[in-house]
């Protein structure tokens, strides 16, 4: 394999891909602006915090129960149109809320029933993109193109949060949904102007609910793309904790105010961006099997080190190297591990398949977190949450035990240096 810069010099010549990478960020982007403003709005509107909770769940329905319906759908569709249509309907949603914003009828039901169709639309964008990749890309592209692809999305998801509160302050919650729309809007041009030279042709007629049952079937029946179901939802769930109890782990944990959410936040992201960044080159040294064990053995490390910083709360030189150097390590590791799972399954996938598996794979790991999260409300009735973080050190450990002795990973191994012996 070539040093990741030329990988990314070569991908950068594909008009093709520089459109999809421009399109990524305008979603991403338009994203971050997403979970702020509508958040804001529907606070602002209803002055119930409530609502506002009620928002957030919404937005996970059509991920959970539509999305695997949603792969079988777009399978044998248009895949860039698809995406196309997506985006420009993201667009109109929020253009239509800002409208009613304005004329002063907006009400908070408008705004979480805006949010279930964004997700639903998101419910049928995500497949279909993870299906146009091959459609734009050679086999040997797909770790430098889905690298490039997790680094510019960090970026973005980075700069979205940090403009998100600016345009906010500077134009009003209007304004940014409005900039929010806009995103949207430039993200469904830019892949409309794709002309995608790698359409997969589907050979016979397969009904929905057969469609449905071969896409279960492929899944479950082959034992890489199993072990790689249950490496996502493990690592989904492993880090749940970190992700959903922010505000309790800064009390309890580690002593400290709201602001310690932010630099924990903004590590993470820094450290998913240099992820993708340097993916390829520790594709090209470090086996699967290994990164694997080791990136989960992490999230038992960043409980152990949270719970170090919780007890120097009142060192300078122990605490904030470590709230900042910790995440940043785990935005990291997380991120190359989903990069690993997106390149082999889109390399072990048959172009048949890839929509149903993604949207599979996405619903597992989205449904996987209300199960653990209610799982999680009931132990900690029992049980500090100090407590809980140390029970997550053993769980973690183990968890990177048991994966390292599954066969399919060594298989996953071998397909790594089979490609690597092609590529030479």
């Amino acid at each position: 394999m070539s040093e990741p810069k030329k990988n990314y010099r070569t991908l950068l010549k594909n008009k093709d891909y520089r459109k999809s990478l421009a399109a990524v960020l305008f979603n991403r982007f338009g994203d971050s602006l997403d979970v702020v403003a509508l958040s804001w709005l529907v606070y602002q509107i209803s002055g119930m915090a409530s609502f506002s909770a009620l928002n957030a769940a919404v937005n996970y329905i059509p991920t959970v129960f539509l999305q695997p319906f949603c792969g079988t759908l777009v399978e044998r569709r248009n895949h860039k149109w698809i995406i196309a249509l997506c985006d420009i309907g993201r667009a109109m949603i929020p253009a239509v809320i800002v409208s009613l914003f304005f004329a002063g009828v907006l009400r908070p039901w408008m705004i979480i029933t805006g949010t279930f169709f964004i997700s639903t639309l998101e419910a049928f964008r995500q497949p279909a993109h993870m299906a146009l990749i091959p459609e734009i890309l050679d086999t040997d592209e797909f770790a430098a193109g889905v690298s490039l692809n997790q680094s510019m999305t960090q970026t973005a998801v980075l700069v979205g949060m940090g403009m998100s509160g600016v345009l906010i302050a500077a134009g009003g919650i209007g304004f940014a949904v409005i900039i929010d729309a806009a995103c949207f809007f430039a993200s469904g041009l830019l892949i409309a102007l794709i002309h995608a030279h790698k359409r997969t042709e589907h050979e016979g007629q397969e009904d929905f609910l057969s469609a449905l049952k071969s896409g279960c079937r492929y899944l479950f029946a082959d034992p890489v793309l199993r072990t790689v179901a249950f490496i996502a939802v493990t690592v989904n769930v492993l880090f749940l904790p970190l992700s959903s109890m922010q505000a309790a782990m800064c009390q309890e944990i580690l002593h400290s105010g709201a602001e310690v959410i932010s630099i924990i936040g903004i590590s993470i992201t820094v450290g998913a961006a240099a992820g993708g960044l340097i993916y390829p080159k520790i594709r090209e040294k470090v086996r699967c099997s290994f990164l694997t064990g080791l990136i989960l053995s992490c999230g038992g490390l960043v409980y152990a080190a949270f719970l170090l910083a919780g007890r120097y709360h009142d060192n300078p030189f122990v605490f904030y190297p470590v709230i900042i150097g910790v995440p940043c390590v785990m935005g990291l590791m997380t991120s190359m591990i989903n990069i690993t799972i997106e390149v082999f399954v889109l390399e072990k996938t048959e172009k048949g398949y890839l929509s149903r598996v993604s949207s599979l794979l996405g619903s597992l790991c989205t449904a996987a977190q209300p199960v653990v999260a209610f799982l999680m409300s009931a132990i900690l009735l029992k049980i500090t949450l100090a407590d809980y973080f140390r029970i997550m050190i053993i769980v973690s450990i183990a968890v990177a035990v048991i994966a390292l002795r599954l066969p399919a990973l060594r298989r996953m191994d071998e397909m790594s240096l089979v490609r690597e012996a092609e590529a030479q």
